[in-house]
C-alpha cells in the first residue's frame, strides 16, 4: 500500500479524516483515509502532549460526521 501525505481540508474545519471501510476514489480523500472495519466500530482519540483545554476538560472534541 503507497501513503500519500494529508490532505488539509479545503473548508474552515482544519482536517477532515475518512473514516471507512473501502478505499475513497477520490485521491484527496483517500490521502485522509483511516480504514475501518466493515460494521460497527468505536473511534477513539489519542492527544499526546495534550494543552490546557484538553487537561482542565475544556476542550470540545469535533463531532464524527456521516456522509
Amino acid at each position: 500500500m503507497t501513503r500519500t501525505a494529508v490532505s488539509p481540508s479545503t473548508c474552515a474545519t482544519g482536517l477532515t479524516l475518512h473514516l471507512c471501510h473501502e478505499r475513497p476514489a477520490d485521491p484527496d480523500e483517500a490521502a485522509n483515509w483511516l480504514p475501518a472495519p466493515d460494521g460497527p466500530f468505536t473511534a477513539v482519540l489519542r492527544l499526546y502532549w495534550p494543552g490546557p483545554a484538553a487537561l482542565d476538560g475544556s476542550y470540545r472534541v469535533p463531532p464524527l460526521r456521516r456522509r
